[in-house]
């Protein structure tokens, strides 16, 4: 009799515990989220300022789910973190800026994006992250961790603080631009810590990410110039890029710099033989081995672009693409929107 009393008192103190307000009495959150943070750090930091022992307690007062915001790169039910934290950005905005999702917006069609988005505010979000994870070339953790050493103590010299930079947890880029740094990547086995542990940069053993790793300065150029090409994509606001229109456009340049074989089908011989002398100090980089590959058939990075292909299957392929016929991101757009105007306006695509 008395254990099932101690039994059924310890329930009824976890089910307050569980329907617990962390902002209880207030309309502004005492946590912000910052412009350039993941939401898996901002909860992060709520959990440290809670001083609640169990991070599945602050994930369930959090997201109503005991995981879903332990999920560092697609966390789902944000429209309950919404609610409970009374953010003052919506939670479309959060999933998008705040999110790895936010980087493959350029090149998903809108109804599908909208799907995940959907899918991120209601509910768990692993079909997503399959999803998305077949579109990228490395084994292991799809979207590990990633950080800059020089920014993480900037932001606990500035801030008093450390958290995730949204913008080093791009699945395309590798590099820190701000201090044109290798950004050091969590090791698989890290991960399998997070999946039960919020977890801020101060409090990671960097010993195993990739510390002392030499990048060559004809590296980091290049993984500079993708960094300015994600960008440029802003641009696009709430429309992906159009994958009839980026075609003509790659056809029109690569005849414009005698690029394209005579059949139109893939690129020539001394067009791969410039793209790998321009690409090879990035060939053995993580995530970046496809490049090597450059004329296989079917899945090489010209012929890919020179054909029809889904955007969605190969976002860093394309970005690889438009670095290597474009001088900047502007000479791209330019024609890119010339070429939508005139489509537009001729054939009412």
């Amino acid at each position: 009799m008395a254990a099932n009393y101690q039994n059924s008192y310890l329930a009824n103190i976890h089910k307050k515990r569980l329907n617990l307000d962390l902002f209880d009495g207030r309309d502004t959150p005492i946590v912000k989220i910052r412009d350039d943070e993941t939401i898996y750090s901002w909860c992060a930091r709520i959990h440290r300022l809670s001083s609640c022992l169990s991070p599945n307690l602050t994930c369930q007062q959090l997201f109503g789910h005991h995981s879903s915001g332990l999920r560092h790169d697609l966390p789902g039910y944000i429209r309950h973190l919404v609610d409970k934290t009374y953010c003052h950005q919506t939670a479309e905005s959060l999933a998008v800026n705040h999110t790895v999702l936010g980087f493959f917006k350029p090149f998903l069609p809108k109804h599908i994006f909208n799907q995940y988005i959907d899918t991120m505010l209601n509910s768990l979000s692993l079909n997503i992250r399959r999803c998305l994870a077949s579109n990228l070339s490395h084994q292991g953790v799809p979207f590990p961790l990633k950080m800059c050493l020089k920014c993480v103590s900037q932001f606990r010299e500035i801030h008093g603080y450390t958290y995730w930079n949204i913008r080093h947890q791009s699945p395309h880029l590798q590099v820190c631009i701000k201090h044109r740094d290798y950004l050091l990547v969590a090791p698989d086995e890290f991960h399998q810590l997070i999946r039960h542990q919020w977890v801020l940069p101060d409090e990671v053993d960097i010993k195993n990410w990739g510390q002392g790793l030499m990048v060559s300065t004809e590296a980091l150029a290049i993984l500079e110039s993708l960094e300015k090409w994600l960008a440029s994509f802003e641009v696009l606001g709430d429309q992906p890029l159009d994958p009839s229109i980026l075609r003509v456009v790659y056809l029109m340049e690569f005849n414009e710099k005698g690029y394209a074989s005579h059949n139109g089908a893939k690129g020539s011989a001394s067009t791969i033989n410039a793209f790998k002398d321009q690409y090879q100090s990035v060939f053995n980089l993580r995530g970046f081995d496809f490049l090597r590959d450059v004329d296989q058939y079917g899945d090489g990075v010209l012929e890919m672009v020179l054909k029809q292909r889904p955007l969605t299957r190969y976002p860093l392929k394309h970005m690889f693409a438009l670095d290597f016929l474009f001088d900047t991101p502007s000479d791209f757009f330019k024609q890119y929107f010339e070429i939508n105007e005139y489509a537009i306006k001729e054939f009412g695509l």
